[in-house]
């Protein structure tokens, strides 16, 4: 039988033009959701709501700190998309 954890919460915080946008609730995550996704995720989303505002600032970031505020993630928004 595999060793299964319980969740974990984690922040993902939005720094962009607009500045820190801290994640004060956070978000249980299971241990086999990617990290790293769901901060894809989320910036994507951002830069989604910018773009339907007429612009986009790729020089945002999505910052993750674990359930003992500790930063274990830094994606920026130019990393979680393909411009062609």
């Amino acid at each position: 039988m595999a060793d299964t954890y319980p969740p974990r919460s984690y922040y993902f915080h939005v720094r962009n033009g607009h500045g820190l946008i801290r994640d004060e609730e956070g978000q249980m995550v299971s241990p086999d959701k990617s990290i790293r996704q769901i901060a894809i995720e989320g910036a994507r989303s951002v830069m989604a709501a910018d773009v339907l505002e007429g612009f986009l600032d790729l020089s945002g970031q999505i910052e993750v700190d674990d359930d003992r505020h500790a930063t274990i993630l830094t994606l920026r928004f130019d990393e979680a998309i393909i411009m062609k």
